[in-house]
């Protein structure tokens, strides 16, 4: 697993860099300076959107002496992990075109809960799912409130908004 923003960091040069590398490489074949250009912005946003769809992020929770921690990482790659309770959990990426897709590991021993709140006129009920402790869960929805009371009311763009709030 690495970080965040290593994750981003690497991705920006790694997307910058591979097409300006290709173009150069097919310069012979590429004559027109304007075909170069969109050959370049063609491979950026390949580069971009395929590492949006190999990460994976991973919020891993933990309580010390009352005080609520959290980590934020990125895996691309599988990994283990050992929980508290001795049990080794393997981390995979998750791959797939949902942007929104997490792990979330809970080191406490208590469960904690990822509840879905439902801002403006939306159809679906709001969900509640359940991360046990020394758990990994698979999360779908994005993760917006991490142990914080979510507002009632926010600005939102179109009819509805869907925010994740996780809690004890």
């Amino acid at each position: 697993m690495i970080s965040v923003n290593t994750f981003y960091t690497v991705l920006v040069i790694f997307a910058l860099s591979v097409p300006s590398l290709i173009v150069f490489m097919l310069r012979r074949h590429i004559v027109s300076s304007k075909k170069r250009y969109y050959a370049w912005l063609i491979i950026f946003f390949i580069s971009v959107f395929g590492g949006h769809l190999l990460k994976t992020e991973v919020y891993i929770f933990g309580e010390t002496e009352g005080s609520k921690e959290y980590s934020r990482f990125v895996t691309v790659y599988p990994t283990e992990i050992t929980l508290p309770n001795g049990r080794v959990a393997e981390i995979a990426p998750r791959l797939g075109l949902s942007l929104d897709k997490a792990l979330v590991i809970n080191l406490s021993r208590k469960p904690m809960y990822l509840e879905m709140v439902v801002y403006g006129n939306a159809s679906s009920k709001p969900g509640r799912q359940t991360l046990s402790a020394y758990q990994v869960s698979k999360v779908d929805n994005r993760i917006d409130y991490i142990f914080v009371e979510p507002p009632s009311s926010i600005k939102i763009k179109g009819d509805s908004s869907i925010r994740g709030w996780i809690h004890y």
